[in-house]
């Protein structure tokens, strides 16, 4: 939560735990991995969603003005606005990676912690 400004973290402790719940659902995950969460580790992952959110809106702006500054010069080859596109492909590419690889985690520490649950009820 230190990566996000004191409003956004305010917002997110101020949301309840169904709106929270809600708002994971939406990014992507899976409403039952959601569902037996505390709330400390549904603020958690909502953090680390919109600073995700947040590196991403960076990275795409970054990405367009490395663009908009190549089509404001004359001089600008062909090749030098491919090599452009393609890195910006690429990085969407990297993105849409760590997000799987991110996702997968998630689920990962979601099954752990429900077999630790089921070992505590036995």
């Amino acid at each position: 939560m230190d990566r996000l400004s004191e409003q956004q973290r305010a917002a997110i402790v101020k949301a309840s735990d169904t709106r929270l719940r809600a708002r994971l659902v939406q990014a992507g995950y899976q409403s039952k991995d959601v569902e037996g969460l505390k709330r400390s580790r549904l603020t958690e992952m909502m953090a680390a969603l919109i600073a995700e959110e947040e590196a991403s809106v960076v990275r795409a702006e970054a990405a367009v003005a490395a663009e908009s500054d190549l089509e404001d010069t004359g001089d600008v080859s062909d090749t030098e606005r491919t090599t452009v596109a393609e890195t910006s492909l690429e990085e969407r590419q990297l993105l849409l990676k760590e997000r799987e690889t991110e996702e997968r985690r998630q689920a990962r520490f979601l099954k752990e912690r429900k077999l630790e649950q089921k070992r505590m009820l036995k």
